[in-house]
């Protein structure tokens, strides 16, 4: 079964011994762009192996590698893969980091490149951000978890307070917001994207209370996952002082904790 690596299954392998244990690493690229280059080195890998192990080995190997590039297709998101044999069994991995190439066989598993990525493991947060509830999660290297924050899961509307018929008043009469906004009807030209603006900001507001009363070790980096201007918004309001440069600029109602995992611990890795 194609898998991130995690801890317990490196543990697994590592107690196995045998005199052929086979182990291979390749590179991958991300996504549409990267199909065809994962396409070649599962190609070229095949082909290497026919001088390591028998031709039933080999067969078997194969029918496994063609799964995996099935599984990868056009939406491929780790950077790496491992394969592990043991001329019974047949392990392979996704890796959230560029291996070098490699073919060993060993009377061990050779697990040097995942022990040696284990020593960067950072820990870190994420805050997916979206109008439908905003979620904070816990991760690592091996695995992201969402923390229980008392109302956070809710939306933006639940949040502030707004019932249907105040939110249909919003959009069709007048309202005064106080200071140099009295008066200032927000309906047309604009005047009730402007106020759905206010709203969303007094949401990130609310939200980044929440992040910084959790959020002990405020030196902890924090990733953000949202669309392009929910990033920006939030970056301008929020007081956590440890948001990460780079975040993952996507809707993330849809995505599970694994695959925010696969997309946001790379970012970590990588300084």
């Amino acid at each position: 079964m194609f898998q991130s690596i995690r801890r317990t299954s490196v543990k697994k392998l590592s107690v196995i011994e045998g005199q052929t244990l086979l182990s291979v690493y390749i590179p991958l690229e991300k996504g549409v762009l990267g199909h065809k280059y994962n396409q070649s080195q599962f190609h070229n890998l095949r082909s290497e192996l026919k001088k390591s192990v028998t031709p039933a080995q080999h067969e078997a190997i194969a029918s496994e590698l063609e799964s995996v590039l099935t599984t990868l297709g056009y939406t491929n998101n780790s950077l790496g893969f491992a394969l592990f044999y043991d001329s019974k069994n047949i392990w392979t991995f996704a890796l959230p980091f560029s291996p070098d190439k490699k073919i060993e066989i060993r009377t061990k598993f050779d697990l040097s490149p995942v022990q040696d990525y284990y020593k960067t493991n950072k820990p870190y947060y994420v805050l997916a951000i979206s109008k439908k509830g905003s979620k904070l999660y816990e991760g690592d290297m091996d695995t992201l978890k969402m923390l229980p924050v008392d109302g956070l899961g809710q939306d933006v509307e639940t949040t502030l307070h707004i019932d249907e018929k105040h939110s249909h008043d919003v959009q069709n009469h007048p309202v005064s917001m106080g200071g140099s906004n009295d008066g200032v009807g927000f309906h047309g030209h604009g005047g009730y994207k402007d106020m759905k603006k206010i709203l969303f900001e007094d949401y990130l507001r609310f939200v980044d209370k929440k992040i910084l009363s959790t959020i002990k070790n405020k030196k902890i980096p924090l990733i953000l996952v949202a669309v392009d201007y929910g990033q920006s918004a939030y970056k301008h309001i929020s007081k956590y002082p440890s948001i990460f440069k780079r975040g993952v600029t996507t809707n993330p109602d849809d995505l599970s904790p694994s695959e925010l995992h696969q997309r946001t611990f790379p970012l970590i890795s990588a300084i």
